[in-house]
């Protein structure tokens, strides 16, 4: 972890994101077997803010959450990408938990959920069978 906190200037937000996360929603990531209890997901960073791009394998052990593997490399995305989606403005409002208190983020969740839906006829509205 050292040399990645070395080597990345906000890798250690990232790593805090990522221990938030799993400490509030152990489903986060994708089940790696047939039980679920070995898990994988990737924390995605971005040059622009000098975070990293995680790779997490973690197992969930009845009441604790062992991470198996955390590679750390050089972001692909140049930015922070702007939130599109209801679950992606929740993510960024979770990974910007670390630095907040508790009042700030929950105003920040009220935010979202207060969100208003996509435009009708906008590509992030689904489409209905046959159209």
């Amino acid at each position: 972890m050292d040399s990645a906190f070395d080597r990345w200037g906000d890798a250690e937000r990232a790593w805090i994101a990522i221990e938030w996360t799993l400490a509030r929603d152990p489903q986060v990531g994708t089940p790696l077997n047939e039980s679920g209890s070995l898990r994988g997901f990737v924390y995605a960073g971005a040059k622009s803010i000098g975070q990293p791009d995680v790779d997490v394998i973690y197992e969930i052990d009845v009441d604790t959450i062992i991470v198996r593997s955390a590679v750390f490399t050089d972001a692909k995305a140049s930015q922070a990408a702007e939130p599109k989606t209801q679950i992606e403005k929740f993510r960024s409002a979770a990974r910007s938990y670390a630095e907040q208190d508790e009042a700030t983020f929950d105003a920040a969740l009220k935010g979202v959920a207060k969100a208003p839906p996509p435009p009708k006829g906008s590509k992030s509205q689904s489409k209905k069978p046959g159209q």
